[in-house]
């Protein structure tokens, strides 16, 4: 009996590990297929195509002949000579702000915009509420860059001087720096980070009879502070390679962008080369967000262009033939918009085709706004709120 009772004991227990080992095997395969269709959920949104659009909003555009539009975390900003416009979602007016200027240039970080006068000395700051600084600069300006504090970051020029300062938001002078054409070359292009702790450059120059770029990587934060100049890091390119222009993509990402290709380089704070690319058709466009650098080329008249798209650990994700002959390229969000006269075409960075559509009157402006299907439209006219519509 104490034999039998062992016996069925042990079946029990037999019995009760294949229920578990059962029931373990059709949860799994229960979190599996609910993975599955999230997964496929997600890629038949990501992936959705459009083919028209309903108006949800509509305003009245005034005085566009001169002005330009830029995309902003809370809407969208129209700029001209004589003044700013902000509007959100709705189409609802947040701010404005007036002004002179001749060549009004405009930079956007967060929830702060500046605008400056090109070769002039004016500067206003935005948040989103209105205007809450100005500055007068003593030389021309050539960029102005705004982090996400409000910090600006202002290169400018004098004769054969060339000064670097950045203010806070009430005008107060954090930092300066100048330099001289002669001895350090002349700047092509600078970018502040979007925390405003961080800042790269490239100086063109001519020495030992040849074209040299040096770029140069400053940290304001506690790395720098021991560093002559706050400089934690450069070098020179190679042997008449320029780089027209440099960007922070992120807080911690550079992207040096080469006559003929590109350096992406990590500065959390000293900066460390992440992939170093040359290109052998020409480059014809570059356009960025804080995940993607893209590039358009073209190897000769005859071939068709080429977009190609890295993620920031410099890994190609795209690279396809690109019939359409854009007036623009950008990113929007994480799409890339393209317009030319009254056609937008919107893609994705994996190379499927969102929406292309030709409008009734010529597209001045095309940005994404807070959600995947709705968009700012700007036109001679109006400026319309739009949601994509299969």
């Amino acid at each position: 009996m104490i034999y039998r009772n062992r016996q069925i004991s042990k079946t029990s227990n037999y019995r009760y590990k294949k229920l578990v080992e059962r029931g373990t095997m059709f949860g799994a395969s229960l979190l599996l297929l609910a993975i599955i269709s999230v997964v496929a959920s997600f890629n038949f949104i990501y992936d959705r195509q459009y083919s028209s659009y309903k108006v949800i909003n509509v305003v009245n555009n005034t005085n566009t002949n001169t002005a330009k539009y830029s995309n902003y975390k809370i809407g969208i900003v129209k700029y001209s000579t004589d003044g700013v416009v902000t509007r959100d979602k709705d189409g609802k007016l947040l701010w404005n702000g007036s002004y002179e200027m001749s060549e009004p240039m405009i930079d956007t970080c967060g929830s702060y915009a500046v605008i400056a006068e090109k070769e002039g000395h004016d500067i206003h700051i935005y948040d989103e509420y209105g205007e809450v600084g100005a500055i007068t600069t003593l030389y021309d300006i050539i960029k102005v860059e705004i982090a996400s504090q409000g910090v600006i970051a202002v290169l400018m020029e004098e004769d054969n001087d060339n000064y670097i300062s950045l203010y806070d938001v009430d005008g107060t002078v954090l930092c300066d720096m100048k330099t001289n054409s002669s001895d350090d070359g002349y700047p092509l292009d600078m970018s502040l980070s979007g925390d405003g702790k961080k800042l790269v450059t490239s100086y063109l120059s001519f020495k030992s009879d040849s074209l040299v770029d040096y770029i140069s990587f400053y940290n304001f934060d506690k790395v720098g502070q021991n560093e002559v100049n706050n400089l934690v890091g450069g070098w020179p390119l190679g042997d008449s390679i320029v780089a027209p222009r440099v960007a922070f993509i992120n807080e911690d990402t550079v992207c040096i962008y080469k006559d003929n290709g590109f350096v992406l380089c990590s500065m959390k704070e000293i900066p460390i080369v992440i992939k170093d690319v040359d290109f052998e058709g020409e480059i014809q466009s570059i356009l960025s967000n804080d995940k993607y650098i893209g590039f358009v080329l073209r190897a000769n008249s005859d071939n068709p262009k080429q977009l190609i798209i890295y993620d920031l650990k410099g890994r190609k994700v795209l690279d396809k033939p690109l019939e359409f002959d854009y007036k623009a390229i950008y990113f929007s969000n994480n799409e890339v918009i393209m317009y030319h006269k009254k056609t937008c075409v919107i893609m994705k960075p994996n190379g499927n085709i969102k929406f292309n559509y030709s409008f009734d009157k010529e597209i001045k402006a095309f940005y994404q706004s807070i959600k995947p299907a709705l968009y700012y439209y700007v036109d001679d006219e109006k400026l319309y709120m739009i949601e994509l519509d299969q």
